[in-house]
């Protein structure tokens, strides 16, 4: 990645299963490369991080909670649009001047977007192969982890790297 695009920016939310277990991993993973300046790391100890790259915001949330029942994002078209409307406008600092708003959302273990009035919403698959999570809620799971190509004016390419071949 480094050598296609020159700098990389890895975003890591907790999940809702194995968030110590995540953070130790994605920690290694960023002590493996503390002297490469090309690649930046952000790992949250929570389900939700905000960041702006260039001209694009980007809300990351796992999508449930490992403490609060009934915390997972709404999945009706209203109330999930609702809900992440208020998330986005927590941080009206980052918005100003903003050209596109992106959420990524996990926790269903399989992929699908959407497009919102004023948002681009992209639901990330599992990287599992045989997801029985995915498989039990009637979700296509084909095991893959996405990128996201952004410009200043937004994003202009959404990767899938498949781990089922």
């Amino acid at each position: 990645m480094i050598e296609l695009f020159g700098k990389v920016s890895v975003e890591v939310v907790k999940g809702n299963h194995s968030g110590p277990n995540e953070y130790m991993l994605f920690t290694a993973i960023k002590m493996c490369f503390k002297e490469e300046p090309r690649i930046s790391f952000s790992i949250s100890k929570s389900r939700t991080h905000i960041f702006r790259e260039g001209n694009t915001v980007v809300l990351m949330d796992h999508g449930d909670s490992e403490f609060i029942k009934g915390g997972k994002v709404p999945t009706g078209n209203t109330p999930r649009e609702a809900y992440i409307q208020s998330k986005f406008m927590a941080h009206p600092e980052l918005l100003q001047g903003a050209k596109q708003k992106i959420f990524l959302q996990g926790d269903l273990h399989h992929s699908e977007t959407r497009e919102y009035n004023s948002f681009e919403f992209i639901m990330c698959g599992s990287p599992v192969l045989g997801d029985r999570y995915a498989d039990h809620l009637g979700k296509a799971s084909r095991p893959r982890q996405n990128g996201l190509i952004l410009s200043s004016e937004g994003m202009i390419e959404m990767l899938h790297f498949y781990f089922d071949k």
